[in-house]
C-alpha cells in the first residue's frame, strides 16, 4: 500500500498558482520584513519605471523561493 503513495513536490503544482499563494502567505506573515527602498527601485537596468504592482516584492520573493526550493529538494534527494 505504501508503494502506491506518491510524494508531491513544487514541480507537481502549477507555478503561477504556487507563486501567487506563496506571495499571499508572505504578505500575511508578520516576520517578513520589506526593505524601505522597495518603492524606489527598478527591476532591471533596461526599465524606465519601477513596478506598478505594490506587492511586487512579495511576488518576487515567491518566485525566488520556488526556484531555490526546487533546487534544494532535487539536490537533497539526489545526494541522499
Amino acid at each position: 500500500m505504501a508503494s502506491q503513495l506518491r510524494g508531491v513536490n513544487v514541480k507537481d503544482v502549477n507555478a503561477h498558482s504556487f507563486i501567487a499563494a506563496l506571495s499571499k502567505h508572505f504578505k500575511k506573515n508578520p516576520n517578513v520584513n520589506i526593505p524601505d527602498w522597495v518603492d524606489l527601485v527598478k527591476t532591471g537596468v533596461q526599465k524606465e519605471l519601477g513596478p506598478l504592482d505594490e506587492d511586487w516584492y512579495y511576488t518576487r520573493m515567491g518566485k525566488v523561493f520556488s526556484s531555490t526550493s526546487t533546487f534544494i529538494l532535487f539536490r537533497f534527494v539526489v545526494e541522499d
